[in-house]
């Protein structure tokens, strides 16, 4: 059974419609845990909709934008500089997938997760991209499947941890191959298949934690 929610923004469906869809993979009737139906521990009673309201911190804000630009500067000096001897460089690109999850964010994920001994990475938009960056390999991702799992296991998990993000996981298919630059042969294929908890970014990069995890060992 699979459950498709339409979103139209602003009232012009042609341009902003969004769909959402809830797919049914377990079916149980089993009793649920009386937790489920308890006020969570830490509640706090709300006197107004503006204590609802996360309070923004432009301060703060502004410093983790910085620290982000700070960070990116840090890769792009990989780039710049002369390739050390020993060291395998791999040119990472965006992730495909089906437009819901953040493609440039997961790729410096990505970027992030493969630095590890004597390996590198940066990010990259095409071949050529690579081949002047001095890449050795490419690394292409395509995020096969990304449905939103059975909240009811969640839910239990997220009440006893009192954490609210634990309610939402997504089964994730995912294939993430390796190619060498010299001859176009494949240097590794990993396929990633599992349930991951998080919003639907979050839960992409644990499964690419774990395909990147799957890479490097082929690399060693």
């Amino acid at each position: 059974m699979i459950e498709t929610t339409t979103y139209i923004m602003g009232g012009k469906r042609e341009t902003d419609e969004f769909k959402s869809d809830l797919e049914t993979l377990e079916l149980t009737t089993m009793k649920l845990d009386s937790m489920l139906f308890e006020i969570p521990p830490g509640y706090k009673e709300a006197k107004s909709e503006d204590e609802l309201q996360e309070k923004l911190d432009i301060n703060e804000m502004m410093k983790q934008y910085q620290q982000n630009d700070q960070g990116k500067e840090e890769n792009n000096k990989v780039v710049s500089g002369e390739k050390k001897a020993g060291m395998i460089r791999i040119g990472v690109y965006e992730p495909k997938n089906d437009g819901q999850l953040q493609g440039p964010l997961l790729q410096q994920h990505i970027v992030t997760m493969l630095y590890s001994g004597n390996v590198e990475a940066v990010a990259v938009a095409s071949e050529e991209d690579a081949r002047t960056k001095n890449c050795d390999m490419v690394l292409s991702t395509d995020f096969l499947k990304v449905k939103q799992a059975s909240k009811v296991g969640g839910l239990l998990k997220a009440v006893k941890n009192n954490d609210p993000s634990a309610a939402v996981s997504f089964n994730i298919e995912a294939s993430m191959m390796l190619t060498s630059l010299t001859d176009g042969s494949v240097r590794s294929k990993q396929n990633v298949n599992g349930k991951f908890e998080g919003q639907a970014d979050e839960a992409a990069k644990k499964s690419l934690d774990k395909g990147c995890e799957l890479l490097l060992k082929d690399l060693k």
